[in-house]
């Protein structure tokens, strides 16, 4: 297999341009003579067609809409609307887009829409120059140059930031009531980007994030074929309306700038591949052709008829040495790209060949057929070396992944991924129906997938999880923005309504946390003093005591000394002195008895003071722990509702912010679909004004040479004649001189000589009249040119400040551009650093 490739590039690589040149203009020689021979004319092929459909209407008498078709003059003159044909630009002429009903007012208005056969006569007839008759010389206008140049290494990985859409309208460009099958679907080999078929539209996806990066209008139709060329720089999509027109769309992947439209063929196309070195594109469909185009131009350089049936697939190989195709016969052929001569004749599958991929190397080709194999292809002799059966009722869809795995999908409804000896690594979810589509996104791990009814989805090849769904109906960016507003709405209420609540619960709390605090200041107060008048009392009762046990003692003791004293006294035995002593000793116990009970008497009223202040300070205290527990006994209920409703607002806080993004997010995505709107109508309005500057300045152009030659024509006039007339006179003046000195000797002949010269003098002298009369209505001419030319000066002069506005106005749109794109990417940088995050784990 490595020695094929190195045979093939030593006889085709040093070769190129030299092959490529004969090739190209063998074909260019080839299709001019064929031109020639099938040309469309208006005198042989339009006359009778529109002399059946429209002459009724648009004929000198009625022109209808200001138009006259009867003769190619009148045609070419247009309508009230402007020209009507342009030679060669079969969608840029108006005629062509009425009767094709791709603007209104559709023609013919009644009788329905003309056959294809005769909207392929008149189609044919504008792109091949729109010609009188077969003797007419037909200048078609140059096709712009377009440099797609790859690079050196167009296979390996490119320098700088993944291949990503940048700015890209997010706006779908059709929605549907009901989803449809997936017609196509493509991954950027070095980004996770991916491409997803939609009904007039590309929707390009991230596979990580499952965010929407853009949407590609598709105004062809469906498209039916999706690839990225191999440095991931370009996409290609094919497709069209079936048994009507087809067309091949390439678009610069970063600015969704549409670089190019080649094809125009009556049918539908299945099939397209553009070379790694982005030079040419290969497509085919139900017409069984292949038909090969160059990028720069978009010439058809080579057309290749061996299939037999509609050819369902096709792929260059990554070295653009050969181009592999398939129909749905189940014939297979491979072919050298630069000389369109046939390589290999592959034969194996017993049904229609649905799918081809190539090996990263280029030396091996996988096959899928509805006869449920796959197959494997060496490229030495077309050896088939692995085959299997991947899907029960047939296998739809493979491709080879970038690490040699394959990925298939099938009939029946499961999408599955296998090494090369046709070993199962994983069978994935299986769709509701029909898995029709399957591509392995190299750069993420990931497997993507659609079906028949629509469904999209992805998986992590590693453990076969499925990590996104992906809409191919998604919903339009005034949608979004007005449910995302009305989410945000609703959010901001609930989150108003609890964040009040959360507020009101913590300012009573506070109150009362400040209630209970203050009462316990006092309480502590309180409970000092009440502890200062406990021990007061206690010193008091402790002092009652001992002073009642000393009058107690006072009073026994007096008791007994009243006793001692009566006896003495009773006996009379004792003399006064000692009946005297016995009295004062008994007078001084009485008395310390009644000090000792006044003092008790003092002791007991302290403690009855004590006790009623202990009493007063006891009850304030009571009172206050009565307030302290009346007024803590809600916080822990109010602080469980406190926290539950913090949590709440937590909670709301994150839905809030995600709705405040999601606002945000899809009001800048509408500013970045309205600015780049707005940036195309500046665009169309700056091309066409360009065209009538453009117009203008060659008009301009024209009457200022016309000016310069009829003043130079005057000037000749002049310049001519009055020489003659002074040649004549000095002529005469010489012959009459030569009479008078001659005197009488003069000679007839010099009397001859004179009248000859005043005769041919009188001639000169009228022809320089005539010179100068000439020359003054050439003058006179001048005038009015000479103010046409200040008109056209002037038309001029608007015109360019016109543009000049109009380049204004655009680059105030593309700032504007840059300003939503901006803010969008700011405002989708947290969902997606989410997504990578949940991808991640």
């Amino acid at each position: 297999m490595r020695s094929r490739n190195l045979i093939l590039r030593s006889l085709f690589v040093p070769l190129l341009a030299l092959s490529v040149t004969h090739t190209d203009a063998f074909a260019d020689d080839k299709k001019s003579d064929s031109k020639a021979k099938a040309r469309t004319t208006y005198d042989e092929h339009i006359v009778p067609l529109f002399e059946r459909k429209c002459f009724g209407c648009h004929n000198p008498d009625k022109r209808k809409g200001g138009l006259a078709l009867n003769t190619y003059s009148l045609l070419f003159e247009g309508g009230s609307s402007g020209v009507v044909i342009k030679p060669g630009d079969v969608d840029g002429s108006r005629l062509w887009l009425l009767v094709d009903h791709q603007e209104e007012p559709h023609m013919p208005p009644r009788g329905g829409k003309l056959s294809d056969a005769d909207l392929a006569v008149i189609s044919k007839w504008i792109e091949q120059g729109a010609a009188e008759n077969k003797s007419s010389k037909v200048k078609l206008p140059d096709k712009p140059k377009l440099d797609l140049a790859a690079g050196a290494n167009p296979n390996a990985r490119p320098e700088g930031p993944p291949p990503m859409p940048r700015g890209l309208s997010l706006d779908p460009v059709a929605r549907s009531k009901r989803t449809t099958a997936v017609t196509a679907i493509a991954s950027n080999p070095w980004s996770s980007l991916i491409a997803v078929s939609g009904q007039r539209q590309v929707l390009l996806y991230d596979a990580v994030t499952a965010e929407l990066a853009g949407v590609l209008p598709f105004p062809e139709g469906i498209p039916h074929v999706l690839k990225f060329s191999r440095n991931g720089a370009i996409l290609l999509a094919g497709g069209g309306r079936a048994a009507h027109s087809g067309r091949v769309v390439l678009w610069n992947v970063r600015s969704g700038e549409r670089l190019t439209v080649l094809g125009g063929q009556f049918d539908t196309i299945l099939a397209a591949d553009i070379t790694a070195d982005h030079e040419y594109v290969a497509l085919g469909g139900p017409s069984k052709m292949i038909c090969i185009y160059r990028t720069s131009d978009g010439e058809l350089i080579r057309e290749i008829k061996k299939h037999t049936d509609w050819i369902y697939t096709m792929e260059f190989s990554p070295d653009g040495v050969l181009l592999a195709t398939a129909d749905r016969a189940g014939g297979m052929h491979v072919w050298e790209t630069f000389s369109g001569r046939e390589y290999l004749n592959l034969r194996g599958h017993a049904d229609a060949v649905t799918d081809l991929s190539w090996r990263l190397d280029s030396n091996a080709l996988v096959s899928s057929s509805e006869d449920q194999t796959v197959r494997l292809w060496e490229l030495e002799n077309g050896r088939q070396i692995k085959r299997w059966n991947a899907h029960s009722g047939g296998t739809l869809s493979v491709e080879f992944g970038r690490d040699g795995k394959i990925a298939t999908a099938g009939r029946d409804r499961r999408t599955r991924l296998w090494d090369q000896n046709g070993k199962k690594l994983r069978d994935f979810e299986a769709f509701t129906d029909l898995a029709l589509e399957t591509t392995i996104v190299s750069e993420s791990d990931r497997v993507v997938a659609g079906g028949w009814n629509g469904e999209v989805w992805v998986w992590n090849a590693k453990d076969g999880k499925r990590t996104a769904s992906l809409s191919t109906n998604p919903e339009s960016l005034d949608v979004l923005l007005a449910a995302s507003q009305s989410t945000l709405k609703g959010a901001k209420s609930k989150h108003d309504e609890i964040a009040a609540r959360v507020a009101q619960v913590t300012a009573k709390l506070e109150k009362l946390r400040g209630e209970v605090s203050q009462a316990n200041l006092v309480l502590e107060e309180l409970q000092t003093i009440a502890t200062s008048e406990t021990k007061e009392r206690e010193g008091a009762v402790r002092a009652a005591e001992e002073l009642n046990k000393k009058l107690q003692a006072a009073l026994q003791a007096a008791q007994e000394k009243g006793q001692s004293y009566a006896e003495l006294t009773k006996a009379g035995t004792a003399d006064g002195k000692t009946i005297k002593a016995a009295k004062e000793a008994l007078d001084k116990l009485e008395e310390t008895a009644s000090q000792h009970a006044a003092a008790l008497a003092e002791a007991l009223r302290n403690k009855s003071r004590f006790g009623r202040n202990l009493r007063d300070t006891t009850r304030k205290i009571q009172g206050l722990e009565l307030k302290a527990k009346s007024s803590g006994a809600p916080i822990p209920g109010l602080s469980k509702s406190l926290a539950a409703d913090q949590k709440s607002l937590t909670t709301l806080a994150g839905q809030l912010s995600t709705a405040q993004t999601g606002v945000a997010r899809w009001t800048a995505a509408v500013g970045v679909r309205d600015s780049l709107a707005a940036i195309a109508k500046e665009s169309e309005s700056r091309r066409e004004l360009l065209a009538s500057l453009t117009a203008a300045q060659a008009e301009l152009q024209s009457l200022t040479d016309r000016y310069s030659k009829t003043m130079k024509d005057a000037a000749t006039a002049f310049s001519q004649r009055a020489p003659d007339a002074e040649t004549t006179k000095k002529a005469y003046d010489d012959a009459v001189g030569r009479i008078f000195k001659e005197g009488g000797a003069a000679k007839n002949a010099d009397f001859d000589a004179v009248e000859k010269a005043a005769v041919k003098y009188a001639k000169a002298q009228e022809e320089a009249a005539v010179a100068i009369e000439s020359g003054l209505a050439l003058i006179k001419d001048a005038r009015p040119i000479l103010a046409e030319i200040t008109n056209a000066q002037k038309s001029v002069a608007e015109l360019e400040s016109e543009m000049k506005a109009i380049v204004q106005r655009l680059e105030l749109s593309r700032k504007t551009w840059r300003d939503w794109t901006s803010k969008y990417e700011t405002a989708s940088k947290p969902k997606a650093a989410a997504s990578k995050d949940l991808a991640a784990k």
